[in-house]
């Protein structure tokens, strides 16, 4: 039987109507699995490496924001929305506590050790003993910090564990967010107290070294979903993923260390 003109068409406009329904179809797919990730920088250089292998292993798309704790909870009481977070174990709970984090949830991950850092080819000062990292402080014409977050709070602690907060308060350069690296890298600051994968990863710096044992303090970080998640599934797959080899390997390979349980 001939194909007619009238036949002609009808196939083509019912290829047409499958097509863009295959688009609607993969074009929703794509906008329903991605999955919102919140975290601490110094989880940035993980997540950016194992982002796309969770993408090719479940098909869901993380979607990376990084900031600190303070900024977060603004931007929560703001109406924002996110399905995972990865920050403080303190924040996490506190999260738990007032109901935006499912408690069940609740997932440590990694914990990143405290260190130096000094402009590229700078020299590199003496942090071998608490005194003499003391001295280090003392002498440095300036020291970075962030404005806000965990790293700040703990180099004031140690400040004045040290006894010497009122020495150094000249000294401290407050610098928002990621350009506290950059500062010193630029030689806006002479040195930094950061966790070392943030050194490690960040370009125009050299590592001086971790603090001395009897001072070092870890930045810990823990997971968790969101209890208004858009895409649970996707949430607790991710956090799943975090604790998988190939993420542990990652997590090694960037200057932290997994966590045991």
């Amino acid at each position: 039987m001939a194909f007619g003109h009238s036949h002609f068409f009808h196939f083509v406009r019912a290829a047409a109507k499958f097509l863009c329904l295959l688009l609607f179809v993969q074009n929703s797919a794509a906008i329903a699995g991605e999955v919102k990730v919140w975290s601490g920088g110094v989880f940035s250089a993980v997540l950016t490496e194992i982002g796309p292998q969770f993408e090719r292993a479940t098909g869901y798309k993380p979607l990376f924001e990084f900031g600190t704790s303070p900024a977060f909870a603004r931007q929560i009481g703001d109406g924002q929305a996110f399905d995972v977070a990865i920050l403080l174990p303190a924040t996490i709970d506190d999260w738990i506590k007032n109901g935006t984090i499912v408690a069940s949830s609740r997932t440590d991950i990694a914990r990143a050790a405290l260190g130096v850092a000094v402009r590229a080819g700078a020299p590199k000062p003496d942090i071998r003993s608490v005194e003499a990292f003391r001295q280090t402080l003392l002498n440095a014409r300036s020291v970075a910090h962030a404005t806000e977050g965990a790293t700040t709070v703990q180099l004031m602690r140690l400040l004045d564990r040290l006894g010497i907060s009122a020495q150094t308060k000249e000294k401290l350069r407050p610098t928002a967010g990621s350009n506290v690296l950059r500062s010193v890298a630029q030689g806006d600051a002479e040195i930094v107290v950061v966790p070392i994968p943030e050194i490690v990863n960040t370009p125009g710096i050299d590592i001086v070294g971790p603090l001395p044992p009897e001072l070092q303090s870890y930045i810990n970080l823990t997971a968790g979903m969101s209890s208004g998640a858009k895409e649970p599934t996707g949430a607790e797959a991710f956090i799943k993923f975090l604790k998988e080899p190939a993420a542990i390997g990652v997590i090694n390979a960037k200057g932290l260390e997994p966590a045991t349980q």
